[in-house]
């Protein structure tokens, strides 16, 4: 087997263990946004993979699993107990505990999860969570 297979190997390895949905036991979390978003980041339609983080700062636009299903907010400070959240729309923060973050925007596949983002996703057995 040649160097080169070997770290192809490596590599697509590294890649879906990056990638693996937390269904799966992994960090990443597969949403479309179904609802004007934190705009200019995201916008109706957009695929958005955010991941779960072990601490989270101001400024970061984060997912937050609610009653309702995931909504996304920004975080503009926090305590001991909770992040502070703005959510879209809105002007008053909302205190977040961090067992309800589902992560932090990672990556927004924008146009390409509006088109074919969705087929991939199905194509492995995955079903991206609307997100508002």
């Amino acid at each position: 087997m040649s160097s080169t297979r070997v770290l192809m190997g490596v590599l697509l390895a590294a890649l879906l263990l990056t990638l693996r949905p937390q269904t799966l036991g992994g960090s990443a979390a597969y949403l479309t946004v179904d609802q004007p978003g934190i705009e200019p980041a995201l916008f109706p339609g957009d695929l958005a993979i955010v991941r779960m983080q072990d601490d989270y700062r101001e400024g970061d636009l984060i997912a937050v699993q609610t009653l309702e299903g995931p909504f996304f907010g920004r975080i503009i400070g926090a305590d001991e107990t909770a992040y502070r959240v703005v959510f879209q729309g809105t002007t008053d923060a909302v205190a977040v505990p961090g067992e309800y973050i589902v992560g932090r925007l990672w990556f927004n596949l924008g146009v390409f999860g509006r088109r074919i983002g969705s087929g991939i996703l199905d194509a492995f057995g995955l079903q991206a969570e609307a997100a508002r």
